[in-house]
């Protein structure tokens, strides 16, 4: 499903995976996962999982460099006022790169219920070059 915000996509393809009984693939659900991963303990992650490595490094980057925009954009504080409280570095909001939603995006597809059963895709890909990197080997 596919349109302009607010245009009915959720409700139409809620309603088309449950009339068909297929899962619902939607891009919510692929940012969850990723600051999922992120936000996982170092203890939880497998050493020798180099998506996930890279994924947390440039999470962990983006937060920073949200965070640190955020600070210097608060106005000084005047005598006698208390200063602010530092940035949250795990809720501050940031946008999550192309790269990482594709990958996500290409493992949720090849899970058995999506393989065996198909799926409705709600608002994702945006754009035929998300799609050409969500479906083709190779992008033209």
């Amino acid at each position: 499903m596919t349109g302009p915000p607010a245009s009915g996509k959720t409700f139409y393809s809620e309603k088309v995976a449950h009339y068909y009984n297929i899962p619902r693939v939607h891009v919510g659900q692929l940012t969850k996962e990723v600051i999922r991963i992120a936000d996982l303990e170092e203890e939880e992650v497998d050493a020798d999982d180099d998506f996930t490595a890279k994924l947390r490094e440039k999470i962990e980057e983006l937060r920073e460099e949200a965070a640190t925009k955020i600070e210097e954009a608060r106005p000084e504080p005047e005598d006698g006022e208390e200063e602010e409280e530092p940035v949250d570095r795990k809720t501050v909001k940031i946008r999550i790169p192309d790269e990482f939603l594709y990958k996500l995006l290409r493992d949720k597809l090849q899970e058995n219920s999506c393989r065996n059963r198909g799926y409705v895709l709600d608002g994702y890909p945006r754009a035929f070059k998300d799609a050409q990197y969500c479906f083709l080997e190779k992008p033209v």
